[in-house]
């Protein structure tokens, strides 16, 4: 249960571009790896139940949001969960039809550093395309006041400063269920 009165986060004034120390009800220091019974009902085909987008920046904020999927059942693409795994692979081809193919939702984190970056450029264009194909899939969290022609001017998104990390994994948890139909 999460505390409604909670309006988010603000770090460096706004932007999440630093180490965050404390949020929500998640202890950091004994996270636990072993998720936990996944979300019943599953049954979207797809190796990842959501794929994240975010600049390396803005790593801390996400990883919160990451680890609590984790425990939750929940299957995430993100990085750090996946570095054997991206080893030694060409990353351009693996990242463009991961991000078009591989997941239900792809939660982008958008930022103005997010807007400069060539890997979160490949992963936009990717998800975009898959959106343009079939529909709903991005899920934009945007972090500052940033703006993404294309994303942020059409799509609903959701803003980092009314949400912890804690309650944005919910967030994420419930559009999850509803995707598959689960009360």
């Amino acid at each position: 249960m999460h505390n409604n009165n909670n309006k988010g986060i603000i770090v460096n004034g706004g932007q999440f571009h630093a180490n965050v120390v404390s949020v929500g009800n998640i202890n950091m220091n004994n996270h636990s790896d072993e998720p936990q019974l996944p979300i019943q009902g599953s049954c979207s085909g797809y190796k990842y139940d959501v794929a994240f987008s975010f600049a390396g920046e803005d790593r801390s904020y996400v990883e919160i949001i990451a680890k609590e999927l984790k425990t939750k059942g929940i299957k995430v693409f993100y990085d750090e969960f996946e570095e054997l795994s991206l080893w030694g692979k060409d990353l351009f081809v693996y990242l463009d039809q991961l991000y078009q193919n591989s997941a239900t939702y792809c939660v982008m984190f958008i930022s103005e550093i997010y807007t400069k970056k060539a890997w979160c450029d490949l992963e936009r264009n990717s998800a975009m395309y898959r959106q343009y194909l079939n529909g709903e899939y991005i899920l934009p969290v945007r972090l500052d006041g940033t703006e993404i022609h294309g994303i942020t001017d059409r799509h609903g998104y959701l803003e980092a400063k009314n949400y912890s990390p804690v309650q944005l994994a919910e967030a994420i948890i419930t559009k999850l269920s509803k995707t598959r139909g689960i009360k």
